[in-house]
Parts: C-alpha cells; sequence; structure tokens
C-alpha cells in the first residue's frame, strides 16, 4: 500500500488529508515490518501523541493498517497486507520481526466482515542468541 492509496482510503472515508496523517502515512509506507506508535513517536517528533494515537486508531478503522500483536504491554502494527496473510515472529530482545506463511484458507462468516485473525512467535533471532 503506497501514500496515493492511504489518502484515498482516507479521503473516501470522508476524512481530510490533514499534514500530520500525510506524516504518518509515509512513514508507515516506509517502515519495513511491524510498528508500535511508540515508534512512530520518536520518528516523528514534531507531532504529539495525542495526533499520532488518533491517526493509528483512525488507519485501523480504515483498514489500512491492522493490529498485529502485543508485546510487552506495547500493541504492534502491520500495513494492510496486499500479498495475503501471513503471521509474525518477533526476538523478544531486538523485536525483529520477520513474516511466517499462513496457510489457513480467508474464512467466511455470514454475520461479519473483514475478518482477521493473527498468530504470534516470539524467540531470539541470530544476533541475540550469539549476545546473549
Amino acid at each position: 500500500m503506497q501514500n496515493k492509496e492511504i489518502y484515498h482510503q482516507m479521503v473516501n472515508g470522508g476524512y481530510k488529508l490533514t499534514k500530520p496523517r500525510k506524516l504518518i502515512a509515509k512513514w508507515i509506507v516506509g517502515h519495513k515490518g511491524v510498528f508500535s506508535a511508540l515508534e512512530i513517536c520518536r520518528s516523528l517528533t514534531d507531532l504529539d501523541r495525542v495526533t499520532i494515537y488518533r491517526t493509528i486508531k483512525l488507519f485501523c478503522s480504515l483498514d489500512i493498517i491492522h493490529t498485529v500483536l502485543s508485546l510487552n504491554g506495547e500493541q504492534y502494527y502491520e500495513r494492510h497486507a496486499t500479498r495475503g496473510h501471513h503471521h509474525h515472529i518477533v526476538c523478544t530482545m531486538c523485536k525483529k520481526s520477520e513474516c511466517v506463511p499462513c496457510e489457513v484458507p480467508e474464512i467466511e462468516i455470514s454475520s461479519f466482515k473483514k475478518i482477521h485473525h493473527s498468530l504470534v512467535f516470539t524467540g531470539l533471532c541470530d544476533k541475540c542468541t550469539i549476545n546473549s
């Protein structure tokens, strides 16, 4: 998902393309892997935390990003996957993450839409295993 796609979803959802929303969208597009609100706060220091958290909530409601895991009390997100559903393995020491394919077919439940599921594997990456 690129900036233009995110902007399109915001406009179609009836939301304005504010400067903070554009900056956060650009950061998300440029970031590889899962991320937390705290990481955005540390990178975009000119934006206040409330704006960042509200934008994350908005992006989740528009299915631009979705929650993938909670680790040590911190929520992590990922851009909506265009390459298919997958899971993650996360290093408990450095927080490095990698994608793990998911072979479960999309579920259809008549009374629910936009169904997501997640499974998280945790462990130590090669670098942290050597250093521990």
